[in-house]
């Protein structure tokens, strides 16, 4: 066999026997990775869910240290005395008898119930692009690590749009440079009531702020809407939250067994 033919031979076997280049993409290669390490690209979300009527009297969950407590009134200043004075008209109602647990722990009801919320909660929560709040019936807006009494108030849209709640979430967005901010309410609560008093277009022509939308549940099962309501905007926001804050992709229709609305606060 001439030289060229056994060249010929060992090429054809080289390539017979080598082991094909896996061709990796950008896709591929984040598999794997936690989505929320992922840096928003100049974005700052805020993300404000509501507080539960269900409250643990002792912390059995211990999400955050007491080291670790961030308060609403170290992010605002102008309305700082608003949201004081109207925490202080809820006194009646709270047991400065009872320690002072976590938000995030002290609260158990269905939302703060489902698998993962506390951790996905506590993962963003240090980033600086992140900001969360608790809506709440007797403290108006908290951050999940604000130390809280135990209490029983439902929510008074009345009451808290009395005391300047909308004006204390517009200047905590305009203040932190909110970008993204991102609801998650029942379909007819006091919460949607506040929502939709805040002056978004205000806030969309004088501040950081392009996005305002608030999720919502049009319920469709014949029983269980305090339940299952809850539970579903719980299951919303981790799954948003694993989606690293992506609007568009963290849910199908139906999700959990129901029907997801959306409200956009600049139309």
């Amino acid at each position: 066999m001439s030289n060229k033919n056994n060249l010929f031979f060992f090429l054809q076997r080289s390539l017979i026997h080598r082991k094909p280049k896996p061709i990796v993409t950008k896709e591929l290669k984040d598999i794997g990775k936690p989505l929320t390490s992922t840096k928003l690209r100049g974005k700052k979300v805020l993300i404000i869910f509501p507080y539960s009527a269900k409250k643990q009297k002792k912390d059995i969950y211990e999400t955050f240290k007491e080291a670790e407590e961030r308060k609403v009134i170290d992010y605002i200043v102008n309305t700082k005395d608003y949201l004081l004075n109207g925490r202080k008209g809820m006194a009646y109602y709270i047991d400065k008898n009872s320690g002072l647990i976590a938000a995030l722990d002290r609260y158990n009801g269905s939302l703060y119930s489902v698998d993962s919320f506390r951790e996905s909660v506590r993962e963003v929560y240090f980033r600086k692009d992140i900001h969360i709040l608790i809506m709440s019936g007797a403290y108006g807006i908290l951050t999940p690590s604000e130390r809280i009494h135990y209490y029983r108030k439902l929510m008074n849209a009345k009451y808290w749009k009395k005391h300047c709640l909308t004006k204390i979430i517009e200047e905590y967005i305009d203040r932190n440079k909110i970008t993204n901010i991102y609801g998650f309410f029942a379909r007819t609560s006091d919460y949607i009531k506040i929502m939709k008093s805040i002056s978004w277009l205000k806030l969309k022509e004088n501040t950081s702020l392009k996005v305002a939308r608030t999720y919502y549940i049009n319920f469709q099962s014949k029983g269980g809407a305090l339940r299952i309501v809850p539970e579903t905007l719980g299951k919303l926001i981790v799954s948003f939250i694993k989606s690293n804050f992506i609007q568009n992709n963290f849910y199908t229709i139906p999700f959990n067994r129901q029907d997801v609305g959306v409200i956009n606060h600049f139309e």
